[in-house]
C-alpha cells in the first residue's frame, strides 16, 4: 500500500464537527438519533464523547482555518507533519459504534479509485466494541 496524504481526512474530522443546520456532521445525526433514542444514558454517553471530539478537534480546526492547508501537503506544514490522528480517530470510532446501537462500525477511507484503507486497522484503533 503506498503511504498516503491525510489532508483530506483532516478535513473530514474538521466537517464532523460542524454545528450548522444542513451539514454532514455528528450533530446533525444526533439531531436525528434524539427523536428515536429513549434511554437518557446513552443520549448523555454521546453527548460527552461529542464534547471531548471537540476539544480533541479544535485545534487542528483553527489551524486549518487560520492557515488554509485545503490544497496543501501534509509534509509542508510541520504541525501537520506531527499531528497525532490516533486520537481523534478512536473518538470518532466511538461515536459512530454508539449512533450505530454498539455494533462495530467498519471505517474505511477511499484514496483513489482502488486504493481502500481500513483506518482502524491502519491507525491500530480498539474501543469499547473491541474490549
Amino acid at each position: 500500500m503506498s503511504e498516503f496524504h491525510p489532508n483530506s481526512l483532516t478535513r473530514t474530522h474538521v466537517r464532523l464537527d460542524d454545528d450548522m443546520k444542513g451539514t454532514w456532521s455528528f450533530y446533525s445525526a444526533r439531531t436525528e438519533l434524539y427523536k428515536t433514542w429513549k434511554d437518557q444514558c446513552k443520549i448523555k454517553q454521546l453527548n460527552e464523547k461529542m464534547k471531548s471530539f471537540r476539544v480533541l478537534i479544535n485545534p487542528i480546526k483553527t489551524k486549518i482555518r487560520n492557515n488554509g492547508i485545503a490544497h496543501t501537503l501534509i509534509n509542508e506544514r510541520e504541525y501537520l507533519k506531527s499531528f497525532d490522528r490516533t486520537p481523534i480517530l478512536q473518538i470518532i470510532c466511538e461515536i459512530g459504534d454508539l449512533m450505530n446501537e454498539g455494533t462495530k462500525m467498519k471505517y474505511t477511507y477511499t484514496c483513489g479509485t482502488y486504493e481502500k484503507i481500513v483506518l482502524r486497522e491502519y491507525f491500530d484503533i480498539r474501543n469499547l466494541v473491541d474490549k
